[in-house]
């Protein structure tokens, strides 16, 4: 059972759950009433003839559980079972697995979720950090026979890193690196890196500015500096108009990586990899809008007579000068410090109830005032 559910859109809920005894050679008779039964058996047999993309949650990941169960596996491996479900599905999808523990299979389950390492039918329970075995609670020996119809749940790690440390997979790991670059993130760092350069110029000539205007001299000193605004100005619209998508593509990016790590099913668990993908994101949002505050103060500078705001862009440019070299810096430290093998965590652990600071307190305030701050 997958984390993202890999349900194969476009199919009928019927067709995914018959795919995979496809190869097996049965006969497609029996595979088709196996696979109508089970749907029955998880609630899903009014919706066999549906499209998987109109699932809700709920359904998918029941889906999925048929899916797993076609070729009546002695094992099951899930995979965040209830990554994607509110805590009412969350249960329904635990009564499932826990009538599938009672009729004898093993499940072995990779969670964060309190609800299934705390399940009374839970045998042994693994804390893994980091790809390290923390703690073990439950039975103190393992065996395939005392294995069989029992209940093992990994929390806070996905199956990936159990790869012991001959695996091929930790051969990989160790062989290609522990980098990760997608086109986007490298267009993302030169694009921040020549902003962080010019807009660097453009903050010391708005020293210079700043110190030498004088409108009422006419001296060559001053109307040189007046030729030069216009310059710079240019530059600035141009360089900040580049920054500007930056942040879309950042959250974009940090989104279609989620799955390179383990436990992020989102933007905001790639974010959380390293110690600086929140303060790139947080940077990157305050650039965003004094970026659009400056380009809006240059706007009502040129439409104004004899550019009234001009001082006024020029300060503001001094915040943005050192907020692009920060931005453009905190990247680098996030797309280069990028390690395959961690382990992260996602949405929950910023938002849930055990959860601290300033995100957690946001997110518990009533809706009543939650609302209004929103749309502010």
């Amino acid at each position: 059972m997958f984390q993202q559910f890999q349900l194969i859109r476009d199919l009928s809920v019927l067709d995914n759950v018959m795919l995979p005894a496809v190869p097996t050679g049965r006969a497609h008779a029996d595979i088709h009433a196996r696979a109508l039964r089970l749907l029955d058996e998880v609630g899903l047999g009014q919706r066999a003839a549906a499209r998987v993309q109109w699932l809700s949650g709920g359904e998918a990941q029941r889906a999925a559980i048929a899916r797993a169960l076609i070729n009546d596996p002695s094992v099951i491996l899930a995979d965040e079972p209830t990554a994607h479900l509110d805590s009412a599905l969350s249960r329904q999808i635990l009564e499932i697995l826990a009538e599938l523990r009672r009729r004898g299979r093993t499940l072995v389950i990779a969670s964060h979720d309190p609800l299934v390492f705390e399940m009374d039918l839970v045998e042994r329970v693994v804390d893994l950090r980091d790809g390290r075995v923390l703690t073990v609670h439950g039975l103190s020996t393992v065996s395939p026979a005392g294995c069989e119809g029992g209940m093992l749940c990994i929390p806070n790690s996905p199956l990936a890193p159990l790869a012991g440390e001959g695996s091929f997979e930790s051969r990989c790991r160790d062989l290609h690196g522990k980098v990760i670059f997608q086109p986007a993130a490298l267009a993302l760092l030169l694009a921040s890196s020549l902003n962080a350069l010019g807009l660097a110029a453009a903050g010391l000539f708005a020293l210079r500015m700043l110190r030498h205007w004088n409108p009422d001299v006419g001296s060559e000193a001053q109307i040189a500096l007046e030729r030069r605004t216009h310059l710079v100005s240019t530059l600035v619209v141009l360089s900040l108009l580049l920054s500007l998508p930056m942040l879309a593509l950042f959250t974009h990016t940090a989104d279609a990586m989620a799955p390179f790590f383990a436990g992020a099913m989102c933007a905001v668990g790639s974010l959380k990899a390293n110690a600086w993908g929140l303060p790139a994101l947080a940077v990157m949002l305050a650039g965003f809008f004094l970026a659009a505050a400056w380009l809006v103060l240059h706007r009502l500078d040129t439409r104004g007579w004899d550019q009234p705001l001009l001082l006024a862009k020029y300060r503001l440019l001094l915040l943005l000068a050192p907020l692009a070299l920060a931005q453009a810096a905190l990247l680098w430290l996030y797309f280069g410090g990028l390690k395959a093998e961690v382990i992260t965590s996602c949405c929950g652990s910023l938002f849930g109830p055990a959860a601290t600071g300033a995100l957690a307190e946001l997110s518990a305030l009533p809706e009543t005032i939650a609302r209004p701050l929103f749309f502010l």
